[in-house]
């Protein structure tokens, strides 16, 4: 009796060895992706899931009904075990990891303040500013000033 995984490995073998088109193979190894990604998570644990769904989305809005849905319990439920295992809420760890992305980039001039702030999925400029002034002490442009690296050899 074969596995899901078994079978799709085959099917893999299979089609590699054959002369079928680049996008086929391409397709299957997307696949076979997904389906061990999801192997994956099902050995995680609520709050793990919620983790590495946030680490993986951490540039969207991300909302509790989305979360709620990842790890099966009600809201307040999952709030609480979230924040008893991390210490944080959902919403405030997708902003810590948006500032420490933050951080990263800014040590460079490549990208402008503005544009830090959009792609990493602040909802502005000035929020973003206030959110980092409130987890590291200083403004966005202070924390480039202070710890800013040349590219440039």
């Amino acid at each position: 009796d074969l596995s899901t995984f078994e079978i799709i490995r085959k099917m893999t073998d299979l089609f590699l060895n054959s002369t079928r088109s680049f996008k086929l193979r391409s397709f299957l190894f997307e696949l076979f992706d997904v389906i061990e990604t999801n192997a994956l998570l099902n050995n995680l644990s609520p709050v793990e899931k919620l983790i590495t769904h946030i680490n993986n989305n951490y540039t969207n809005k991300i909302s509790s009904n989305e979360l709620q849905k990842i790890c099966h319990v009600s809201p307040a439920q999952m709030y609480r075990k979230f924040k008893k295992e991390t210490g944080l809420t959902p919403m405030a760890y997708q902003n810590k990891l948006r500032i420490s992305k933050a951080k990263t980039l800014l040590k460079s001039d490549i990208c402008s303040v503005g544009y830090i702030s959009e792609i990493l999925g602040f909802e502005s400029i000035y929020y973003f500013s206030r959110m980092f002034k409130k987890a590291t002490g200083v403004s966005p442009a202070e924390y480039r000033k202070k710890n800013q690296t040349s590219i440039f050899i």
